[in-house]
């Protein structure tokens, strides 16, 4: 095999992984299986591309790697086994590939841009030789930085906006430059003419392109980035109001009690006599009656002390209470301490979001006794667990493992921010619903490496159970 074969080849096998590497990189968390099953699946997609390749070849004569057929052809299957490979949405999935794309492509035309300013000064040197080199050489530096600098990016903005129909128009500007490539951009350099036969207009209309694709590209991301943070944001504030409001109404509750106690501890010493008078009496039904009387008129308003940390402690008596005067049989299980193993603030989002949606779930049961049960635990200073269950009667839909909003159209956001707080903690998050029962686990920790989680899922399962 020379060497002009030997980069075809090595071309060939590095087409479809620029693409599909930094898609599986990105969202390693959604994989569906294992990374042995999913290496096998890869190798077994590679050869059945290098087979497809040879046959077209074989049936087209001057058949080429950068044709518009074969491109599609290949994007097709790629997305199919990312679609396979992963839980993501198929049009986040399409206009991840179509961004890599853009960027193998990109570095392929600035190849071939160089190789005319190299072969122009020495042109001993063979020119499909030299772009093939610049390719295996650019093309996985380029993805590999623009992986690095939009990667993580790139999977918040998909986690906050799944819900949104953005990602059908996102998708059509990868997808135009695409077409622009391989229908136009992809024919001003073509392997068998020599430098003398380009001009400036061609540098220059390269160098246009490749400007134009990057500025489009950052542009778009960082519009996707900032609506990306504005919805943290407002989650963030909603969290907050919340946390605000649940201190408020505990401050409330807690003078409010603490007036009634200055009151009763002002007449008891009355009412001791009047109980002393009608024991001395030997009335003891009147005493009795007064007794119960006195008891009964003592009004409190329940404050629970569920944990040590005050911000959960607040949010747990402001919708735990609100479900009991909505006759909700509660029952809450707690034991945190003050300190907990990640910021206040992220773990009232996971619970309060939780917790709306199972009161929410309770006051729209039709029929039955609507129900909530709450279990958190902690486990040394690494380890926090937390499970919820809460009856139902309405119907659950879901889209592409996603539960459909009943406020709106679309997923709803809470479920999209607390799926985004547990792959920030590397945590696991779990829902299932069945018989009138909605339950979900998450589990949190700080030193457990992600290659465990799989044994603990099954460990908090079997407790469960």
């Amino acid at each position: 095999m020379n060497l002009l074969n030997l980069q075809l080849s090595a071309l060939l096998v590095l087409d479809p992984l620029s693409v599909i590497l930094p898609f599986l990189w990105i969202f390693r968390l959604e994989w569906r299986y294992d990374a042995h099953r999913i290496a096998g699946i890869l190798f077994g997609y590679l050869f059945i591309i290098c087979g497809l390749f040879l046959f077209f070849l074989r049936l087209l004569p001057g058949f080429s790697r950068h044709g518009l057929i074969w491109s599609l052809l290949l994007m097709a299957f790629s997305l199919s086994l990312c679609l396979l490979l992963t839980k993501v949405k198929i049009q986040a999935a399409a206009y991840t590939l179509f961004l890599f794309k853009n960027v193998s492509d990109s570095a392929s035309l600035l190849s071939r841009f160089l190789t005319v300013l190299i072969t122009s000064h020495n042109p001993s040197i063979p020119h499909t030789a030299c772009v093939r080199s610049l390719e295996l050489l650019l093309i996985p530096a380029a993805v590999l930085i623009i992986t690095a600098v939009i990667g993580t990016r790139l999977r918040q903005a998909v986690y906050y906006t799944r819900f949104l129909p953005v990602w059908r128009r996102m998708l059509l500007i990868p997808a135009f430059f695409f077409l622009m490539y391989y229908m136009d951009m992809g024919l001003i350099y073509m392997p068998e003419l020599r430098p003398d036969d380009y001009n400036y207009n061609v540098l220059l209309i390269t160098l246009f392109w490749l400007i134009c694709v990057y500025t489009v590209h950052i542009t778009t991301l960082q519009i996707l980035f900032l609506i990306t943070q504005s919805f943290a944001l407002k989650e963030e504030y909603r969290t907050m109001k919340i946390v605000s409001d649940a201190l408020t109404s505990q401050t409330a509750n807690l003078q409010i009690n603490l007036e009634q106690l200055l009151k009763a501890r002002h007449d008891f010493r009355h009412h001791l006599a009047i109980l002393k008078g009608l024991l001395g009496q030997k009335e003891y039904t009147a005493a009795s009656d007064y007794l119960e009387s006195y008891l009964g008129s003592q009004e409190s308003c329940d404050t629970y002390t569920y944990c040590s940390n005050a911000p959960v402690n607040a949010l747990l008596n402001y919708y735990l209470q609100t479900a009991r005067e909505h006759s909700v049989n509660v029952t809450a299980n707690v034991c945190l301490p003050a300190a907990l193993p990640m910021p206040d603030m992220d773990f009232c989002t996971i619970l309060g979001n939780l917790l709306s949606n199972a009161l929410e779930a309770c006051l729209r049961q039709e029929g039955g006794i609507p129900a909530i049960s709450v279990t958190i635990n902690s486990v040394g200073q690494s380890m926090i667990t937390l499970s919820i269950r809460n009856s139902y009667s309405h119907e659950i839909k879901e889209q592409d493992g996603q539960f459909i909003s009943s406020k709106r159209d679309g997923i709803g956001i809470g479920t999209s921010s607390v799926r985004y707080l547990t792959e920030r903690y590397h945590g696991f998050l779990n829902f299932s619903h069945g018989n009138g029962i909605f339950e979900l686990c998450f589990f949190k920790s700080i030193h457990e490496p992600r290659s465990t989680l799989k044994y603990i899922e099954n460990f908090l399962l079997c407790i469960r159970r």
